[in-house]
């Protein structure tokens, strides 16, 4: 993670969303804690940088997003893939440089590594939909593709419908539209 450790990295995570202190018991998923203290995967994932999504211990402790405090409309994270610089990320999700630097203050631009996890800043606002759509939330593992198909829509109708979004770019919590 360039010049900042994981432990650290850790601690700049946890003061932006706040989170409690879980100890994993018998049975216990990531997917499964995802779904019982209603918080993505993402999420988990970065306030538990070193997190193995395969194998948890028991009595491993993870830090949980505090529901209350996540708010899927102000943030989303992101794993940076070969060749992405900050630049190219930020227009790859639509936000501003200045943000995506200002949200994440210890990354070192010019150490970027493969997979390093990154805070994403999503617009506040609704998307602007017409009068024959509705708004929906983006929830890991979405796809353009998979929306489309648990919707009964084209893809080219949902492509149509958000215009400003990449398709190869959403981001949990991230607000498209849905043509009816």
């Amino acid at each position: 993670m360039g010049n900042c450790s994981k432990d650290h990295f850790r601690e700049i995570q946890q003061s932006l969303v706040k989170t409690k202190l879980y100890q994993v018991k018998l049975g216990d998923t990531i997917a499964a804690l995802s779904r019982r203290f209603n918080v993505s995967v993402a999420s988990l994932a970065a306030v538990n940088p070193s997190l193995n999504y395969n194998f948890l211990r028991l009595g491993q402790s993870l830090y949980l997003p505090k529901q209350e405090e996540l708010g899927y409309s102000e943030m989303s994270y992101y794993r940076i893939k070969d060749g992405e610089t900050l630049p190219s990320i930020a227009q790859k999700f639509n936000v501003k440089l200045d943000q995506l630097r200002e949200v994440n203050p210890l990354l070192d631009e010019a150490e970027l590594e493969v997979n390093q996890l990154i805070l994403i800043p999503l617009l506040p606002s609704n998307p602007f939909c017409s009068k024959d759509s509705i708004i929906y939330i983006v929830k890991y593992r979405d796809s353009f593709e998979s929306i489309a198909k648990k919707y009964n829509l084209s893809l080219s109708n949902l492509k149509e419908a958000n215009p400003n979004i990449d398709p190869e770019a959403l981001l949990l919590g991230q607000k498209i539209c849905l043509p009816i």
